[in-house]
Parts: structure tokens; sequence; C-alpha cells
């Protein structure tokens, strides 16, 4: 903007004639600009302070003049409250040079400025800001030394629109100045001055460019549209827009224009960070140039397209050359990376399985996109016979097992290990062949797929079965020698699970007598094989002998065994042991005979026993049953038992008399008759007479009348035994033995 208006100026200092040093810092104290001089009412407010080197300015106002502005310019501060204030602050050494690049070392401005005249502020409060640049110094000698200092605007509301890149000189004047000790700097002259016109400035475009930028990648080249629209000119220029770019590949189209196409070559990454420059031009005042960034991004995952599931063999190739490949395309990455990754389960059988293949696409910026194949592995060939084992003839002793007959050889596509099982129908065969074994062998893989082959075997039967023999034997004669007692003979035959066991005995010898037993083994194809036993039977054992009972007789009668009993014998093994006596005689009539048996076997053994022979006077002669019905009064007893039953006298009596012992008429009752005998012989007995072995023959007939007592008349078998003991105990009533007394 352009502006005729009025403002207040400042000339610099009226000084003495010594200006070499001041001019050195471009400070021009002649000329045709105006003077305008300022005397300091505070002449303490202007210092040099030797002890820390500081140089203070505290003025209200100075003058300021620009240096290196076309035309130069100069700026009466005034009327800002507090005050119209300059303050300035270096530090130069004891020779009055400058210290550079200590922190402070600043000038600041403070005031109001009505720029154009026209009585309104246009700019107030801290006008201008600047670091030290240079310092001068000249010592007149007088009291008009002459100082110099040149800042470089920092900044202040008057820095952008008039001062951005120029300096600025202040030039002081003082009493008599030596840098070694402290003094003060004091303004003289009184301000006068005229008031010059402003030339009209035209100011310089401002840049916007608009910024920051987001795009989405659109793959190998990328495009954009640039915004400067907001780049002005105050003055109402027209713009002139030059855009530049550091993107990769950038290219513009209406590159010259406020909003230009930019073309970026987005194939080198995923995110491209990257800045455009713009510079404004108003074709007066120095270009304007402004940037910003421009961010290239990626937030869409890649496309992919998955393989169609497959059902394989379980030994087939799961690479995806063979299964299938994931294709995958991205806007922005030519090449997005494709992988998997595989999760296996178990299938339907050990071998088999469900692989699960996640494919993944990938692009530079790691976006990713997945979907999923499946892969199923499954068994559906049987195994192979490789070799079949062959038709063998085998013996009952080799065995039929597989060690013996063979195997076979086989494979499995994808099992390992799979099973071989056989099963064998077995049929009989013809001796020597005792058997055929037709050998079914099968394969199964853990899938359940099965071959089979057949191997036939043929079972020969030539061997004879082993045999064992009982141990040799001893046994004592009269042990039983069968095989149950001295062992018996076992056989094994590797083909008849029992074979025919048979024994021959051959005899020799008496004392001991020697079997030898030959045991033979034969098996059902007529193999034999025997083996002997050797049973010796030996007797150490002596008879049993039982002597005759002891026995009485009378005086005289023969003490012959016919007539006094004579021992037996038996022997386990001499069926005819020899038996002798030897007596010894005591005494006379009466008298004792002590009679010792001896049984001897074949053998030598011995055994004895004695039989005690008593000489008595005569005894009575047997009774019969009629002499004791008619001679009661020489009964030994009155009451008898006859069978079971106890019979008083008169009972006794009734049976002697052919009765019933009831009184009644006993018949031809068995019973009733052989008792009558019974109570005839035993009263015989008691009355002394020789039983002559009598005793058993009324044992058996008193057994008999338990069973059938008088009156009970027994019939058939029972009548005639009845009637058989009846005659025996007639015989002895109506006997006489030799001696007896009462013929």
């Amino acid at each position: 903007m352009k502006s005729t208006s009025l403002i207040a100026i400042a000339i610099g200092l009226t000084c003495c004639s010594a200006v070499s040093l001041a001019a050195l810092l471009g400070i021009n104290l002649t000329g045709s600009f105006p003077n305008l001089n300022y005397v300091s009412n505070e002449s303490s407010a202007t210092t040099y302070t030797s002890g820390s080197q500081s140089f203070s300015v505290l003025a209200s106002p100075v003058a300021i003049r620009f240096s290196g502005v076309t035309p130069p310019r100069l700026v009466n501060p005034t009327g800002f409250p507090p005050a119209e204030v300059v303050s300035l602050d270096i530090q130069v050494d004891n020779s009055g040079n400058l210290i550079g690049g200590v922190p402070g070392d600043d000038l600041v401005i403070q005031g109001e400025v009505d720029v154009d005249g026209n009585g309104s502020i246009d700019f107030a409060g801290i006008l201008l800001t600047g670091e030290v640049l240079g310092f001068g110094h000249q010592d007149t000698g007088t009291t008009s030394d002459q100082f110099d200092f040149r800042f470089q605007v920092t900044g202040g509301l008057l820095a952008a629109p008039y001062f951005s890149g120029k300096d600025i000189g202040i030039t002081l004047t003082s009493e008599e100045s030596n840098f070694v000790g402290n003094f003060n700097v004091n303004f003289n002259g009184k301000a006068k001055g005229n008031i010059a016109p402003i030339p009209p400035i035209n100011r310089p475009p401002v840049c916007a460019a608009n910024g920051p930028y987001e795009v989405e990648c659109a793959g190998g080249i990328t495009t954009l549209t640039l915004d400067g629209t907001q780049s002005s000119d105050d003055d109402g220029d027209q713009l002139i827009y030059s855009w530049t770019s550091t993107c990769p590949g950038a290219t513009f189209v209406n590159g010259n224009t406020a909003t230009p196409t930019l073309s970026i070559d987005s194939s080198s990454g995923c995110a491209i960070d990257c800045e455009v420059s713009l510079t404004v031009s108003d074709g007066v005042n120095a270009p304007s140039h402004c940037q910003a960034t421009v961010r290239v991004r990626d937030t869409n995952a890649p496309q992919i397209v998955c393989p169609g599931d497959a059902q394989i063999e379980c030994d087939a190739s799961t690479n995806p050359a063979d299964t299938g490949m994931a294709g995958a395309a991205d806007t922005c990455d030519p090449n997005p990376s494709v992988t998997y990754s595989d999760a296996v389960a178990p299938g339907t059988c050990p071998v088999t399985q469900v692989i699960t293949r996640t494919w993944r696409a990938t692009d530079s910026c790691g976006l990713y996109s997945e979907c999923t194949q499946t892969i199923t592995l499954v068994d559906t060939t049987a195994p192979q016979i490789l070799t079949c084992p062959p038709n063998v003839e085998v013996t009952c002793s080799e065995g039929t097992s597989p060690d013996v007959t063979g195997r076979p050889t086989v494979q499995d596509n994808c099992d390992a290990n799979p099973s071989v099982t056989f099963e064998d129908q077995v049929n009989p065969g013809c001796c020597p062949i005792v058997s055929v074994i037709t050998r079914t062998w099968t394969v199964k893989d853990s899938c359940g797929n099965a071959s089979s082959c057949t191997q036939v075997i043929r079972v020969l039967d030539n061997t004879a079965p082993t045999i064992t023999c009982p141990p040799n034997v001893q046994v004592e004669c009269g042990q039983s020698t069968h095989p149950s007692a001295t062992g018996r003979a076992t056989a094994q035959d590797s083909c008849d699970p029992c074979p025919a066991i048979t024994y021959k005995d051959t005899v020799s010898g008496n004392c001991p007598k020697i079997i030898s037993r030959k045991w033979k083994a034969t098996d059902n194809c007529g193999n034999s094989v025997t083996c002997t036993q050797i049973i010796t039977v030996v007797d150490t054992t002596p008879p049993t002998i039982t002597c005759p009972p002891d026995k009485s007789i009378m005086c005289g009668q023969s003490t012959d065994p016919c007539h006094t009993g004579r021992a037996t014998a038996n022997d386990l093994c001499d069926p005819c042991p020899d038996i002798t006596y030897t007596d010894t005689v005591s005494g006379g009539c009466p008298g004792t005979i002590t009679r010792v048996w001896t049984a001897k076997d074949r053998c030598g053994n011995a055994v004895s026993c004695t039989q005690i022979i008593t000489i008595k006077v005569a005894a009575p002669c047997p009774r019969t049953p009629g002499y004791w019905k008619n001679h009661r009064s020489r009964w030994p007893v009155d009451s008898l038992q006859v069978g079971c039953v106890t019979y008083n006298a008169t009972q006794l009596m009734n049976l002697l008399s052919n009765k019933l012992p009831n009184g009644g008429n006993a018949g031809s009752d068995m019973s009733a008759a052989l008792a009558k005998f019974v109570i005839a012989n035993k009263f015989n007995l008691l009355a002394g007479s020789d039983p002559q072995n009598i005793q058993q023959v009324l044992d058996a007939a008193d057994q008999f009348l338990c069973s059938y007592p008088p009156g009970s008349n027994p019939k058939g078998t029972n009548r005639r035994i009845a009637t058989e003991l009846k005659d025996e105990l007639d015989c002895y009533a109506n006997s006489r033995p030799t001696g007896c007394v009462g013929n």
C-alpha cells in the first residue's frame, strides 16, 4: 500500500568534526538530511561502567537514524507511556572494543508512530529490537566525544513492513570520555529540525502455500492439486506464482498458477514426506517464499485372491506350486509380498491331515489382507505287497512261525509301518504231510486300505516223538507196580499233541523181582520211540500169621493140629509161606502146651504167634433139647438171651417144648425150632461141654434170630438158612466127644 502522509524524522546527532571511526560504522553525519538534536535531561541515564564493562543507555527521546535503507529512514518515537524510551546495553573492553556474543546485548525502541501523519497512531509498543553488530568511539579530547552503535533488526512492530534485513544506527555525543574509568554520556544542543514527507511504500506480497497436504498413494504416480490462492498483496499488485518441490519425481502441470497439479513418483516407498515451495512476486518488491509439507500415505490393504481348496493324496506335495498360489494387488505397492502359514489338524485317519493355509498379502506399508485355503490330505491307495513269501514245506519240529516260513515285504505311500497280519486255514493232510496251511497275508494301512496275498505251507511229520521215562523205582512186594504207582512215561511230538503211550513188562528173578518196563510213544504217523524203566520188587515184609485159638482138651485127647487147630499165614509175595510150630509142654494132665507157630516166606522173612493148649480132665457130654426140657433142675441159668431177646425160664421151657415163647403152638416155624437148639447148646457150653468150634455157629444163629425171632416163620432162603444152622447145632448136641462124661 502506498502512502503520502508525513512522519516525524529524526536526524543524526550534531557532533564534532572527528567522524572517522563513527563513519566506519556507516553512519553519515553529513548530508542533506535534516538534523534533529535532543538534549538529555538525565545525564546519568547513559553511562559506561568500567568494572562491568557495560555501556548502558536509557534515553527519552533519542535521535535514531536507520542506515542501509534507500532512502534512509529516520524515526522519532514519541508519546508511548510510560515514556518514549530507547534502551541500549552492550559490553566494551577498556580500550573501547566491542565484546560480542554476550546475551542481553541488544537494543529496544519503545514508543508510538503515526506513519501517515493523520493523527492516528499506526504502531504502538515495542517498535524495534536489535542485536549489536558494531560499536565505534571517537575521543575528540573535548566535551564532544562521539559514539556510534549499529544493531541488526531482529523484531518489533516496524521490522516486517519497513526494516526486514536492515540495521539500525545510533549516534551519541559525550563529555570527555575515557574507557578506563567510568563516565556519563550526554546529549547536547537543542532539538531542532523539520518534517519531510516519506515517499509512498510498495509492500511485498504475502506467500501462503496452504499446507500440509495428505494424499492416498495411487500406485506408481500419485497426483494432487496444490492451493496457493491464500497468497495476497496489500497493494493489489498482480502476483506471479512459481512452484518447486522436493518430492520424488515431482512434475507440475500449470506450475505458474495458484492451483497447479503436482505428480509424485510414489513407487519408492509406503510413506513419502516431502515439501513444496511457493514463490510469489509482485514485480516490485523482493519475492516472498513459503513452504508446505506433502505427505503421501498408504491406508488401503492389498487385495488378495486365494487359490481354491484342494484334496490330494497324503504323499502328494503341499507346495503352493502344486496346490495353488494366492494372487495380490495393491494400489500403492506394485509387488506386495505374499506369504502363508499352515495350521495342521489331524484327518480322519492317522496319516491324513487337514491343512488350513492362511495366505497373507502385505504391502510395503505393512498393511495386509488374508484369505484361507483348505488342503485335505487323504489316503485312498492300498499298500503294495512287493513280495509274498513262497510256498514252503516244513517239519512239525520247525514250526510254521513266519520266522521260519517267511514274511511278505510291503510298502505304503503314506504309512511307514502298515500292519501285516495273516490268517491260516488248516486242512488235514495224509502222512507224512500232516496238514496243509493256506496262509492269507493281509497288509493294511492306518486308513484301512488293504492288500492281500496267499502262501501255502505243507507240514511234514517224519520225526518220532520224544519220550521221557519215569525214573527207576524200588517197591515193596505187595505194593502196586501199576504206572499210577510207579510213574508214567511222557511224550511230546511236534505234530501229534497226544502221541499214544504204551508199555510192556519183562519179569525176572524172585528175591528181588526185576520188572523191565519198556515204554513206547507212537505219533499218529507211526513214528515211535522207546525207553525202559526198571522196577525192583523187594520183599522185606514178613508174612502175617493167624494162630489157632487157644484150645482146651481132655486128658488123653490128641494134641495134633488136626484137633487143636492150625495157624494160617498170608504173604504179599509168597502165596504159600512155610508154616511150622514148636511145643513147650508144662505139666501132664492137667497141663499146658505152649505152641509157637512160625510162618516164613521164600525170601526168609518170618513171623511167629503162640497158641496155648490146656489139657483138662473130661468135660460133660453135650445134651439134646429133650434132655434140658426134662431136667429143669440142671439148667445152669434161669434166663437166657436168644437172638436179641432175653427169655425167662417159662419162655425157655415153652421153646424147648416146641412152642412159641408165649406158649402158642410153634407148628412148622423154623425160627422156633432153631431157638430150641440154640438154648440147648448154650446150656451145654455153660455146663462145661467142649465147644468144638460150635461158638461160631451159635453167633450166626443169634444174629439170624435177631432178624427172625420165634414166631416170624421165615420163608424161602431165610428158612433154608435157619434149617442149616439148626442142623449144625443138632449135630453138636447129639455128639459125643472123646472122653466126655455122661454118655
